[in-house]
């Protein structure tokens, strides 16, 4: 938007990192990732777009809710709509004409909709495992020839920023590089169909297996009741305490991850059986690219590469160098 200043990072797309907004527009964020700061820091970038921008301001503020969005976006009606998110092409300033075509499978704030700049005919012919694949797989790995079908799930929940089809006059869409014949014909052509079936075959939840360690397991779900008042027990133990008394939880997860605290924060609590347990857990970490840790092999080419960077200031480079000499004692620590 006009007024605000909109850096850009060094591949020439714009950031939208909030410690670079802020200091392209002389915005205080002393402390950037602290949750205070970022409070204070987003706010005073909401007064900025009030101050340059008041009808932009006003607009998104008063169609942020629920039942505006679900409104703009009525699978009954299946109107286009134009979205605005950093979720799309640079090409077209990060806009596009869409069409809402089904409900999310499994969270019904989400509604699947379609770029209408792109042709559908893979979305129509293909069937869902197909599709899945042209959706979820990056580009760069997709078959020579083969495009991303451009589906995006909004959530109408999380205030996007949805108008009007009308906005995108004759003007606007040259300037966004969008066609708005071919897109007119798409939408034509997407509502005598419903594909809704299909699609949320396409966007129902994948069954992973589960994660067999408990560091792993973010959402494998919340601590049983009885298991809560023990946990304070477990922060009041001393060393003494672990070596002299039995702490089971029934949740078997956290009986893993009270193994983990002492092993990192007592240690002298363990016995020779339990620290060879912990030894071949740490190197089975740091060397097996299938436990979900980053290995010492993966750190090492990371490191390669961003140490390759003729660019890097004396602070960046200092700093990657400490990490290089705290893998180099890690390796030796772990007989590696």
């Amino acid at each position: 938007p006009e007024g605000i200043e909109w850096p850009d990072h060094e591949s020439g797309r714009p950031s939208f990192r909030l410690e670079d907004l802020t200091a392209a527009n002389g915005l205080a964020h002393e402390a950037a990732h602290d949750a205070l700061s970022d409070v204070t820091a987003t706010i005073a970038m909401a007064k900025l777009v009030k101050e340059k921008q008041p009808r932009l301001f006003d607009y998104a503020l008063q169609n942020r809710g629920k039942k505006q969005v679900a409104a703009m976006l009525d699978l009954k009606a299946r109107k286009p709509f134009f979205h605005i998110s950093g979720m799309l092409a640079k090409e077209q300033l990060y806009g596009a004409l869409m069409m809402p075509l089904a409900q999310h499978p499994t969270n019904s704030n989400g509604i699947i909709c379609f770029d209408l700049s792109a042709d559908p005919e893979a979305l129509v012919s293909l069937n869902e495992h197909q599709i899945r694949d042209r959706v979820f797989t990056a580009s760069a790995d997709l078959p020579e020839g083969a495009e991303r079908i451009p589906l995006k799930v909004i959530h109408i929940n999380k205030a996007p920023v949805v108008t009007t089809h009308k906005l995108v006059d004759t003007a606007t869409a040259k300037r966004l590089d969008i066609d708005l014949e071919r897109c007119e014909r798409n939408w034509q052509r997407l509502s005598s169909m419903d594909l809704s079936d299909k699609l949320q075959l396409v966007f129902r939840e994948q069954k992973f297996p589960p994660k067999s360690d408990a560091e792993q397991q973010l959402y494998g779900g919340f601590l049983p009741n009885q298991d809560k008042g023990l946990l304070d027990d477990v922060r009041r133990a001393t060393a003494s305490d672990f070596s002299q008394q039995q702490f089971y939880f029934a949740d078997q997860r956290y009986n893993q991850l009270l193994f983990s605290y002492r092993a990192r924060y007592f240690p002298e609590s363990l016995s020779a059986e339990e620290q060879q347990t912990w030894l071949e857990s740490c190197r089975w970490r740091l060397t097996d690219e299938q436990s979900g840790y980053l290995t010492l092999q993966q750190n090492r080419r990371t490191l390669d590469q961003l140490l390759a960077d003729t660019s890097l200031s004396d602070h960046k480079r200092g700093v990657l160098q400490a990490l290089e000499s705290w893998s180099a004692t890690v390796t030796q620590q772990f007989g590696l």
